[in-house]
């Protein structure tokens, strides 16, 4: 890439992703600091720039590009309106400018450092390659098939590509991961308006550096998923301020942005079911308070406009989840066998240090920290718990893996309050040493047995039997090693085949041969194709196709020139006209067993293809690309 085209890159992910939001988040956080004002210029960004042309699109009827054009000029219309009448004045420099650039370049370090060590390609799951797919969908105007959520995150992503001119692949790379950047920042802004920013540094790093999640959820494919939470977020900061102004404004923006997160994906509703939650434990007090009342009846006003905002995607959510109750046909991922298991599968998920640490900062904060605004943060965490052991929840897993943001806040701010936690101790201690030695003693002997009691308790419950075969297992300080364990159907994305895969933009068409290497090249390509998988998956696929598998590989004939004929007629008979072979993945990804066999297998197909003058190389790089030499038999 010259750097002409580096600048291209870089001014059209900027006008795309920044400037269509930076004045609503003047709007929307008129006392914000340079942080939340970066952070939620993006934010806003990505949802006017895939929600106004996501509902234009498929509610009613215009075509992509127009309604994205439509978009965009409207939004610059109002920006300039804003600006002009905008008379607030920001310092020129602060030194909160460079604590923001540094932890947003901390963040990208640790969430792009996978994409850098793994030779500039991460193994996305297979979600990853259908998001793909639908995105240049949306750019070619072509239908796409229905289901549980809008396709807003891929509205975004489209707007991306089309003002890059990059593959839809690269520029899922570039942007993607950056979506773990804003929630990291989210978590930092969150936690420094209620506490401070000490607090807010030390909820940063616990995200960042002390889990794997959210990093496993986004090499999983479920990115859609994150968008949504990071969108959701921005609406929790909104609601700090109506818990202090509890103004009509503060409503009206925190609506909106949670009604945004609902057309993004279907686990944000459940998010949104924390406020029901905030509502019953804000209520408690309502007897002997009063003037909470207005509070409480503001966050059930949040909610219904929330609900009513987005009535085209919550509507299908709820008929869904409804129709997953009753035992209804419903697209929602539900099942009883699909449950975590405690402590085996939140160990796994979160890793042992967050979780226990998680666990004892929710228990001890509310002794310590009084302060209302953490009544968000616990209604957050008993929404996500009760939607994981509740039988037949949706997404059960998917929520685990989101309880990591949660816990970050809670333990950030029991490490910032510990010096509080010591002086209590000290207290304890002098209380203690003033009591009669007989009543020490049965004080010291009860801590004991209490203590004692946890640990068996403990043991115990790390001895139960799961309730699911949950079978891979991600290791909490090894995000490389967590990026390679994705399960048996991941396509690997090679950055350096990506040259590769565009010759076949100049090549005749035909079908084309290939294994698991072919990476991303069936969302570059229009050819049919013919993706043989290791030997240990097909029984997962039909019988056909298993015949056709075998037929391709098995050769049974004597001689060479009987066996290259035998192999050229079958080739013939499926209409193959080429055979495409990756870089070998083997030693930078996670690959399944027999992988290697089947790639060997197809390398013993070319060279004897090869030897008779039947097949000839068109390319040969990283990737290379073979062409079926036919003659009449």
């Amino acid at each position: 890439m010259t750097l002409i085209e580096l600048l291209r890159v870089i001014f059209g992910i900027t006008i795309i992703n920044f400037l269509p939001g930076y004045m609503f988040s003047r709007k929307v956080f008129p006392e914000s600091d340079f942080t939340l004002r970066l952070t939620s210029s993006i934010i806003l960004s990505m949802i006017i720039t895939s929600i106004p042309p996501l509902i234009l699109t498929s509610y009613l009827g215009l075509s992509w590009i127009i309604s994205l054009y439509l978009t965009l000029t409207v939004t610059t219309i109002v920006s300039i309106y804003y600006l002009l009448k905008d008379k607030s004045k920001k310092p020129i420099f602060s030194w909160e400018y460079i604590l923001t650039l540094f932890l947003m370049l901390l963040a990208m370090f640790r969430y792009y450092l996978p994409y850098i060590m793994l030779n500039s390609s991460m193994p996305f799951g297979q979600d990853s390659i259908f998001h793909c797919r639908d995105i240049r969908n949306i750019i070619d105007g072509v239908a796409i098939p229905p289901s549980i959520y809008p396709k807003t995150f891929h509205f975004m992503m489209a707007a991306n590509v089309v003002v890059t001119n990059l593959p839809s692949p690269s520029v899922f790379m570039l942007i993607t991961p950056f979506i773990l950047v804003l929630i990291a920042l989210e978590v930092y802004i969150f936690v420094r308006k209620i506490f401070g920013l000490q607090a807010g540094v030390l909820s940063f790093f616990t995200l960042t550096f002390l889990t794997v999640q959210p990093f496993q959820t986004l090499a999983d494919g479920s990115i859609p998923e994150l968008f949504g939470y990071a969108v959701s977020m921005l609406g929790f900061i909104k609601l700090l301020e109506f818990f202090r102004d509890k103004s009509v404004k503060s409503i009206a923006y925190t609506s909106i942005l949670f009604a945004s997160s609902l057309y993004i994906h279907a686990a944000s509703l459940l998010l949104l079911l924390s406020l029901i939650s905030m509502v019953f434990i804000l209520a408690i007090p309502l007897i002997s308070q009063s003037k909470d009342t207005k509070l409480v009846l503001g966050v059930l006003t949040i909610f219904s406009i929330a609900i009513l905002l987005s009535i085209p995607a919550s509507a299908t959510y709820i008929t869904n989840v409804v129709a997953s109750l009753t035992g209804g046909e419903s697209m929602l991922p539900v099942g009883a066998d699909d449950k975590p298991s405690f402590p085996r599968d939140f160990e796994a998920f979160l890793g042992d240090v967050l979780l226990y640490s998680g666990i004892v900062s929710t228990v001890i904060l509310p002794f310590i920290a009084r302060r209302r605004e953490l009544i968000i943060i616990y209604s957050v965490l008993i929404s996500q718990v009760a939607i994981i052991e509740f039988p037949w929840t949706p997404f059960s897993f998917r929520i685990l893996r989101q309880l990591s943001i949660p816990l970050s806040i809670l333990i950030g701010v029991f490490v910032y309050f510990t010096p509080k936690i010591i002086f209590y101790i000290g207290v304890f201690t002098t209380i203690i040493s003033s009591l009669s030695s007989r009543t020490r003693v049965k004080l010291v002997l009860r801590v004991r047995y209490s203590v004692l009691f946890y640990i068996v308790l403990l043991i115990i419950l790390s001895f139960l039997p799961s309730t699911t075969d949950f079978s891979w297992r991600c290791l909490p300080y090894q995000v490389i090693e967590s990026s390679k364990n994705l399960g048996a159907n991941s396509l690997w994305y090679v950055h350096e085949d990506v040259s590769s895969y565009q010759l076949f933009n100049n090549l005749p068409n035909g079908v084309i041969l290939t294994d698991f290497s072919c990476g991303w090249l069936p969302y570059f390509v229009r050819n049919d194709m013919i993706i043989i998988p290791p030997r240990s998956f097909w029984k997962i696929y039909s019988f056909n196709d298993w015949q056709m598998f075998n037929e391709l590989l098995t050769v049974q004939e004597k001689t060479n020139l009987t066996k290259a004929m035998s192999v050229y007629a079958t080739l013939s008979k499926y209409n193959v006209s080429y055979i495409f072979l990756g870089s070998n993945p083997e030693g930078r990804h996670w690959v399944p067993s027999s992988y290697s066999e089947t790639r060997r297998e197809i390398e013993d197909l070319i060279k004897l293809l090869s030897s008779e003058s039947l097949l000839k190389i068109v390319f040969n790089g990283s990737a290379k690309i073979y062409k079926l030499e036919y003659v009449k038999m």
